[in-house]
């Protein structure tokens, strides 16, 4: 979490929050989804999430919000192969532009828009994350 307090861990096919010291305090409520890549928001109240039900289907994004214990989906990519939270409400990830096509990094802001920032599709890009500024991706 961003104060280090909380940590968020896959555990299995479910995602838990807790401490260093017990990781599996909170068992999140998503429905039978299982989920992986946790990044979270800059103020620790939500966990962004890749989610799928089944093995068939992609990995989609998904908001979950710790005081209400509500999953949201943001209209955004899927097969999704990577978060990075940062600063300042942003949220990046790694999915294909199209079906067939290699992985950009895409950014999700805060009302919800998700934008291609690299658009390379003879490049694949997988597990982004921030520079220790927040101003990089």
């Amino acid at each position: 979490s961003p104060d280090g307090a909380q940590l968020s861990v896959t555990h299995g096919n479910d995602m838990y929050v807790g401490t260093a010291q017990n990781p599996l305090v909170q068992l999140l409520d998503l429905g039978g989804l299982t989920a992986r890549y946790p990044a979270w928001s800059p103020d620790g109240t939500r966990l962004a999430l890749a989610v799928r039900k089944t093995t068939n289907e992609p990995w989609r994004l998904a908001i979950y919000d710790l005081n209400s214990g509500q999953l949201s989906f943001p209209d955004a990519p899927t097969n999704i192969g990577g978060l990075a939270g940062a600063p300042r409400q942003r949220l990046v990830f790694a999915a294909p532009s199209a079906a067939g096509q290699p992985q950009d990094i895409f950014m999700l802001d805060a009302t919800g828009s998700a934008a291609n920032i690299t658009n390379t599709p003879d490049a694949e890009e997988d597990l982004p994350a921030w520079s220790p500024d927040g101003h990089t991706a």
